[in-house]
């Protein structure tokens, strides 16, 4: 849904938006997850995915764009309360 909100609104003051798909999306545990501390099977899946190649390539992007660029991270929750994602400054 944001996406699309914001996909419809003209750039202002050198403010776009660019979806990185590597770097969300709701994911399942491996079968031999080492993140047993999440007892939340999302959470646990979405750990086990940032220790992927995948999630190192989305990261690597976000990282191009952030030597260029300011940048801003969202996370978009359908259910804002499940967000355990928080604001963290990248280091230059």
């Amino acid at each position: 849904m944001f996406r699309g909100l914001i996909r419809t609104r003209p750039p202002k003051q050198g403010v776009g938006y660019r979806h990185l798909k590597r770097l969300g999306g709701l994911r399942k545990p491996t079968h031999n997850s080492p993140n047993t501390g999440w007892c939340n099977l999302s959470f646990r899946g979405f750990a086990d995915y940032m220790q992927t190649a995948e999630f190192g390539k989305g990261l690597g992007e976000l990282l191009t764009l952030a030597s260029g660029k300011r940048v801003a991270l969202l996370c978009a929750e359908a259910v804002p309360g499940a967000i355990i994602v928080r604001s963290f400054p990248i280091p230059s």
